[in-house]
């Protein structure tokens, strides 16, 4: 089932989603030659885009994922303009000498997925394991240059052998492993987290 178009602009759009809809600006057919270009703009940020014919005599703007995906978060001002190269003539659409006027207020918020995504949502613990397996690796290649690590509270450790990151990776995997069973519980999965470990 194809989705309806809407005959106005959206009131508010998400960076990175496609939006369309149609435009009536009366004597100013597509068919006749005449293109309708509609610019949204804020202090620092200025985007326009170029209608096409929808073959009802209306106007067809489209802005495409990735085109809304250059947007930055903000409340913009949308205006249009007609124009027609055969004529040589343009237009502003703000309500001048008998044209239509055409401006919106268009709010554009961040696509919180995307966000929530690009999040590291990892424990503090689950960190801490993952870089001391990083660090073991990197000690072992390094042949004992790298073997320093910043743990969360802020205690800086110098290891010096991989002894002592194999012992400290012990514990934080013990500290981990109870971690899972506690939050195994709050889902009511029970009790059977296992940590899998990269490096043994």
């Amino acid at each position: 089932m194809a989705l309806s178009i809407p005959t106005s602009p959206p009131s508010s759009m998400t960076v990175g989603s496609t939006a369309k809809w149609t435009v009536d600006l009366g004597d100013f057919l597509p068919a006749d030659g005449w293109i309708l270009t509609v610019t949204l703009a804020k202090a620092d940020k200025q985007f326009t885009f170029a209608a096409t014919d929808n073959g009802d005599g209306t106007h067809l703007v489209t802005i495409s994922k990735t085109a809304a995906a250059s947007f930055t978060s903000g409340r913009y001002r949308l205006t249009g303009a007609v124009e027609s190269s055969g004529l040589g003539e343009r237009y502003v659409l703000n309500g001048e000498g008998g044209r239509p006027f055409y401006e919106f207020d268009v709010e554009i918020r961040k696509d919180a997925q995307a966000e929530i995504a690009g999040l590291d949502q990892r424990t503090t613990i689950e960190k801490v394991v993952d870089d001391l397996e990083a660090l073991l690796l990197l000690h072992e290649q390094s042949a004992g240059h790298v073997s320093s690590y910043s743990f969360p509270d802020g205690r800086a450790t110098v290891f010096q052998s991989p002894h002592g990151i194999s012992e400290a990776l012990r514990y934080w995997r013990g500290r981990r492993q109870v971690e899972i069973r506690a939050e195994n519980m709050k889902r009511g999965t029970g009790n059977r987290g296992m940590i899998k470990s990269r490096l043994s």
